[in-house]
């Protein structure tokens, strides 16, 4: 997400980021898979925002989270850049009152106390006062157009295309962006909703009592605080787990199999040497059954952490389902000259901050990717890992696999050696 290339907002933008700050985990994420790169769509396939909001809707099942992190992130960046005359008609919630400011327009708190963070946060997000020249442009008119997607650069106000009333409306009713406020709360603050989000009851009723009075973003900072942290401690780190297997399930089956297999290939050779009489056959012949324990034992580890050698050796990745079988709003949203998987979160209709509920049970890919043979399953499309951070962290896992696989193989090895030869076989 591109920055608003105001200074005033910019500098807001980085100090509200500082402040949410990073945790351990985020610090020990390689370059290119941090939660703030991927968030920001800085990051490479098949670790980019796309692929994130795609793991969050057909994996997890919980894109509400997701959705309203990118919605109030872009929410914010606007509320940067208003006039400080129109932050004026909705003031921060809890903030204590101005000499500028009327009675009417103070909102008190009533809500539990605020945590650390929260108290961290309310003063950033009004960000450095403007010059007072900006109270004389009355003529600019109030951003009250409801944006629908998370496209960047922000959409700018249209025009007036009418004259100002006569009548000066009522403070609440041209509070900055009251209308989109009001959607944001009937899709994902009330319980019943089409992406209610999961929040805690004293987190869902401070917003709830707040956003029908102010539009100011401390209105809904506790369900942003809650969703930020569910977004980076827990489904961030599944994410970058899952995007690690450069394999789909059936490939990964068929790899577990395989690898048991030649281990106990290896076995039966040698049982059968062991069995051979001690003149006939040397019992340092043993030890070529490490040709296969080695290879057998390192295919089946690294299966059970989701990852094909061959695919890793040849830098590639098995394409997901959906990725497979791209349906009309998908393939719209794949720029020209893009490949399979290449589609834009923020173009998606589906994804957009208002939309329906997020169920893909029904759609095109799920019914033909069950209809799918299963050896094309086990061998499905494949295309370039592009992400040096992700190649990094599969090295580092394959590594671990076949250093594993080596040693438990050289110790069966030499303890075969010590076995006495049986003489059953002549």
């Amino acid at each position: 997400m591109d920055k608003p290339s105001t200074p005033d907002c910019q500098t807001t933008m980085e100090a509200f980021e500082a402040a949410l700050g990073e945790d351990a985990y985020t610090k020990r994420m390689p370059p290119g898979l941090t939660f703030e790169e991927i968030i920001k769509n800085k990051t490479a396939p098949p670790c980019s925002l796309s692929d994130f909001m795609d793991y969050l809707v057909y994996v997890e099942h919980s894109a509400e989270d997701l959705q309203f992190f990118l919605w109030y992130y872009h929410y914010l960046q606007r509320w940067s850049q208003l006039l400080p005359r129109q932050k004026l008609l909705s003031p921060a919630w809890g903030a204590p009152p101005s000499a500028s400011s009327s009675p009417r327009r103070f909102i008190p708190f009533t809500g539990p106390p605020p945590s650390s963070k929260i108290t961290k946060l309310l003063p950033l997000l009004d960000g450095p006062p403007a010059s007072p020249t900006d109270f004389l442009l009355t003529e600019k008119p109030l951003p009250t157009t409801t944006c629908t997607d998370f496209s960047f650069p922000p959409p700018s106000p249209p025009p007036p295309s009418s004259p100002p009333p006569t009548k000066a409306p009522d403070w609440f009713t041209v509070q900055p962006f009251r209308s989109e406020l009001c959607g944001i709360v009937k899709h994902y603050l009330r319980e019943g909703t089409p992406r209610e989000l999961t929040l805690t009851a004293s987190d869902r009723a401070a917003c709830l009592r707040a956003a029908p009075r102010t539009t100011h973003p401390s209105g809904l900072l506790p369900a942003f605080l809650a969703v930020e942290h569910r977004l980076r401690h827990k489904h961030h780190p599944a994410f970058v787990r899952w995007t690690r297997s450069n394999a789909n399930p059936a490939s990964m089956i068929f790899l577990r199999t395989l690898g048991a297999l030649v281990f106990l290939a290896g076995c039966g050779l040698d049982a059968v040497l062991i069995l051979c009489p001690g003149g006939s056959t040397s019992p340092f012949l043993r030890l070529l059954c490490i040709l296969l324990w080695w290879p057998g034992l390192a295919v089946f580890l690294a299966a059970c952490k989701s990852l094909c050698l061959l695919l890793y050796l040849r830098g590639v990745r098995e394409l997901r389902p959906w990725e497979m079988f791209p349906d009309e709003e998908t393939a719209e949203a794949v720029p020209a000259g893009g490949e399979k998987g290449d589609a834009d979160p923020l173009r998606k209709g589906s994804l957009r901050t208002f939309g329906p509920r997020n169920d893909c049970s029904q759609e095109r890919w799920a019914v033909m990717y069950r209809a799918r043979p299963v050896w094309k399953k086990v061998m499905d499309e494949t295309r370039p890992v592009m992400n040096p951070g992700l190649r990094a962290l599969q090295e580092r896992t394959i590594f671990k696999c076949v250093l594993w696989a080596g040693m438990g193989s050289a110790l069966l090895a030499v303890g075969s050696l010590f076995v006495p030869s049986m003489g059953v076989i002549r």
